[in-house]
């Protein structure tokens, strides 16, 4: 158990986060997450199911899925933007003439 909380306490103290800005699924953000779901998996959590749970869903093949559906949710709602703006300068086109 101590050294659980070790490696936990170095993830979470560890200078990687200082000074850096990151993006959404950035790729040293989802290896953080994916140690910390290891850590996770390597506590007895047959009785906490809740943290079985956090550490599947915090693994890097998850995370990757999410990505790649934030990435066609994000294209997706581009296009409708780009057709609602070319819309409404056509209609103010139309009211011009």
């Amino acid at each position: 158990m101590f050294e659980i909380e070790s490696n936990l306490d170095f993830l979470i103290k560890s200078d990687f986060t200082k000074g850096n800005n990151f993006l959404p699924y950035d790729k040293k953000i989802i290896e953080f997450v994916d140690d910390f779901s290891k850590l996770l998996l390597k506590l007895n959590t047959k009785s906490l199911k809740d943290l079985k749970s956090l550490s599947f869903w915090c693994r890097k093949s998850n995370l990757e899925i999410q990505k790649k559906k934030l990435v066609k949710f994000i294209k997706f709602y581009q296009k409708v933007l780009f057709f609602i703006s070319l819309h409404q300068t056509y209609q103010q086109t139309l009211h011009i003439l």
